[in-house]
């Protein structure tokens, strides 16, 4: 299960999503459905939304230790690719948030 369509964002200094300048409480949490599900319009909607903040997760990265940067650079991999998938296979994701 933990290989293949599942990803873990800690909500601390860790979470990727703050990179971004993005919460999953202020910004995806709103996205779900009555489910908790992130639809596939709402995935191709917050894929969008990493692009668009690019900038914002570069400037962020690159203040930090090199580490630092590798490993989020690698969880920003990582959670587009999640995001990817579920669009691919037309699934909507299930959230606990």
């Amino acid at each position: 299960m933990l290989s293949q369509g599942y990803f873990r964002d800690p909500y601390n200094n860790w979470d990727v999503l703050w990179q971004f300048g993005l919460s999953w409480w202020t910004d995806v949490i709103p996205m779900l459905d009555q489910e908790a599900r992130l639809s596939v319009p709402q995935a191709e909607r917050l894929l969008q939304m990493l692009r668009d903040r690019e900038g914002t997760f570069e400037e962020r990265v690159e203040a930090i230790r090199a580490e630092e940067q590798a490993y989020f650079r690698r969880r920003s991999v990582e959670l587009r690719a999640f995001l990817n998938q579920a669009i691919a296979l037309d699934e909507p994701i299930d959230c606990s948030l």
